[in-house]
């Protein structure tokens, strides 16, 4: 890849802004999520997969190896819908110059995508992580986007360590998950009081078991229980600021 101008906005972003949390109670260090996604034509998916699978997965698979990233993952949209990206790609490295390691070896610009396709860049901030070391071709991704009222991000942050984290943690221990994260925007694109939940899982199985378990410990509250929960919820967050994302994993490795 050629000279790479995201080095330079990385270190002016550092220099200006640092990163936002949302109560974070976890230790240091947080990697950072970097994502690129694609609107790709139907008609050049397979071609656009091709390019993806012998070209950019050897170099993840590797940089995996030397320990520059600590997860990566390419991935199709299950829900198409016009003005929205297909496909893209994710990796989590620990420093801002660990990502430039790994895009100083990317060929972006010669993916076989026409040259007016729309491309869309991410960058985010872990503030929680949990994974277990795992790799698969058939997983799920999945994204839940929240927008937090102002001056609450404390009490969302509470309310979700105390309602979400416990069925998140069970998840993992029951191989449902590979990994979940919170994450915020290191460069803010929507603003500072959005929070992303991501996690993955191994096969549509594991998330029908995932939805199955969510289901069977709300049903272990009483009506009284749940209303507290979701008032608590209400409290915090924009209601039309949630939204939903689900994509198939093609390829995925993590530690």
């Amino acid at each position: 890849m050629s000279t790479n101008p995201f080095r330079f906005f990385c270190a002016f972003l550092l220099l200006l802004c640092g990163s936002t949390g949302f109560g974070q109670t976890e230790a240091q260090p947080h990697p950072l999520r970097y994502v690129s996604e694609w609107e790709v034509p139907r008609n050049q998916w397979k071609e656009f997969e091709t390019f993806v699978d012998l070209n950019i997965r050897p170099l993840m698979e590797r940089k995996m190896t030397d320990g520059v990233i600590l997860s990566w993952g390419i991935y199709r949209s299950l829900l198409i819908q016009d003005g929205t990206p297909t496909h893209g790609l994710w990796f989590e490295a620990p420093t801002i110059s660990a990502v430039e390691k790994v895009l100083d070896g990317l060929s972006l610009q010669e993916l076989p995508i026409p040259p007016g396709a729309k491309r869309h860049d991410v960058l985010y901030r872990a503030q929680l992580r949990r994974a277990k070391a795992s790799q698969g071709t058939n997983g799920y991704l999945f994204v839940n986007t929240t927008q937090i009222q102002p001056g609450k991000r404390q009490n969302w942050r509470e309310w979700w360590d105390q309602n979400q984290r416990p069925n998140f943690e069970q998840y993992l221990a029951e191989g449902l998950v590979t990994e979940y994260e919170l994450v915020g925007e290191e460069a803010h694109h929507a603003g500072p009081n959005w929070v992303y939940l991501i996690y993955v899982t191994p096969s549509s199985e594991a998330l029908d078991k995932l939805n199955a378990t969510f289901a069977a410990n709300t049903a272990k509250r009483t009506p009284e229980e749940n209303r507290q929960v979701n008032e608590a919820l209400d409290a915090a967050v924009i209601p039309t600021g949630h939204q939903d994302y689900i994509a198939r994993v093609l390829a995925y490795s993590q530690r």
